[in-house]
C-alpha cells in the first residue's frame, strides 16, 4: 500500500531466475539448518503455553467488565452474580468467583475462576454453558450502562 517498490515487477533483485539454467541458493551450513530445525519445532512447543513460556497457567478467569448506573444496579448485578455463582459450583474445576466494584466510576468487575486450563476449556465448551450463559447476559446486558460488557480470559494466581 503506496510503497513504490512492494509490487515492483524488477526480477532482478530475486536470487535466481526460474529458467532452463536455474541457479540454486548455496547449500545452508550446518548452523543455518541446525537454526532451521529450531525454528520449526518452536511453534509447536510452545502452542499450549501460547508464547508466554514464562508465565505458566494455573488457574484461568472469564472476566466480565461493564459500567453500572448507580448502587441500585450495582446491588441488581450481586444478585445476578449470586445466581450464575449457584450455578457454576456444578461445573467440573470452578473454583470460585470474584467481584470488584469502583463506587466512584460505578465500573464493576466479575472473574469466575477455574482451577486449570483444561477445566476452563471444558467448560467453555459445554453444552451447560451455551444454555446457561445466553439467557444470564440478557440480564447482565440489561445492567450495564449502554449495554457495553467486556469479555475476556486471564491466567489467575494470588497468594
Amino acid at each position: 500500500f503506496g510503497s513504490s517498490h512492494c509490487g515492483s515487477s524488477d526480477i532482478s533483485r530475486l536470487p535466481y531466475r526460474a529458467g532452463p539454467k536455474t541457479r540454486l541458493p548455496p547449500p545452508p551450513s550446518s548452523a543455518t539448518m541446525a537454526l532451521s530445525l529450531v525454528r520449526a519445532a518452536r511453534p509447536s512447543m510452545l502452542a499450549s503455553a501460547r508464547g508466554f513460556s514464562s508465565i505458566p497457567i494455573n488457574k484461568v478467569a472469564r472476566v466480565l467488565r461493564m459500567h453500572v448506573a448507580d448502587e441500585a444496579a450495582a446491588m441488581k448485578m450481586d444478585a445476578l452474580v449470586g445466581e450464575i455463582r449457584d450455578k457454576l459450583k456444578s461445573v467440573k474445576g470452578y473454583d470460585k468467583t470474584v467481584r470488584t466494584v469502583c463506587k466512584a466510576e460505578w465500573a464493576y468487575e466479575v472473574s469466575a475462576i477455574f482451577n486449570s486450563l483444561d477445566d476452563f476449556k471444558a467448560y467453555d465448551a459445554s453444552e451447560y454453558r451455551q444454555e446457561l450463559i445466553p439467557k444470564m447476559m440478557k440480564e447482565v446486558e440489561a445492567l450495564a450502562k449502554g449495554g457495553e460488557i467486556y469479555s475476556g480470559v486471564r491466567v489467575f494466581d494470588e497468594e
